[in-house]
Formats: structure tokens, C-alpha cells, sequence
């Protein structure tokens, strides 16, 4: 197995620094924050739907241990918890009724 491209490594502690950046500010009830994670949900589920390296890995499930593992991580973390916080978050905006002008 090849390596990782440096180039995609950093770029992953980039989201990573951005993703705990926007829990904090969800937590301390940001709605825009929380717009912006919604957003950031439905990106992770298309992004790797339309990717050929996750979808190869899918294929793969199974086939070894480790890839099997990576592949259920992967589930959980580009279609589990995003689906689940859009779900969250549209329970949320339906609840509170939000409008443009009430994220002001």
C-alpha cells in the first residue's frame, strides 16, 4: 500500500481543527455554526458518494480485516454522524422556526 500524499494529510488536520472549532461554537448554541455544519454534512455524504477511492474501498469490505475496519469507520464518518446531525438539525430548525432573521 502507497502512502498518503502530504498534501491530503495536512488538509485533514485542517477539517479537523475546523470540525472542533465548529462543535465548539454549536455547543455554545451558534447558529450559523450550526448552518455551517449542516452544510458541511451534506459535502462529507455527496463528496464521498462521487468518490472513486471511497467506493472502491467499499467494494473491498470484507476482503481483509483492516480494510474492514477503515471501511466501518468511513461509514461512520461520512454518512452516519452526518446524516444523523442533519437529521438533529433539521428537527432543531423545525422546532424553533428559524428564519434569516432570527440568526441576526
Amino acid at each position: 500500500m502507497g502512502s498518503v500524499p502530504l498534501g491530503l494529510t495536512i488538509s485533514t488536520y485542517v477539517v479537523i481543527l475546523v470540525l472542533l472549532v465548529l462543535t465548539y461554537l454549536v455547543e455554545r448554541g451558534n447558529r450559523i455554526a450550526e448552518g455551517i455544519g449542516a452544510l458541511m454534512g451534506v459535502l462529507a455524504i455527496v463528496s464521498s458518494s462521487l468518490s472513486q477511492a471511497h467506493l472502491s474501498a467499499l467494494l473491498q469490505f470484507g476482503s481483509d480485516l483492516r480494510l474492514s475496519l477503515l471501511d466501518v469507520l468511513m461509514v461512520l464518518g461520512f454518512y452516519v454522524f452526518p446524516a444523523t446531525y442533519l437529521v438533529l438539525y433539521a428537527r432543531e430548525v423545525k422546532r424553533k422556526k428559524w428564519t434569516w432573521k432570527s440568526l441576526k
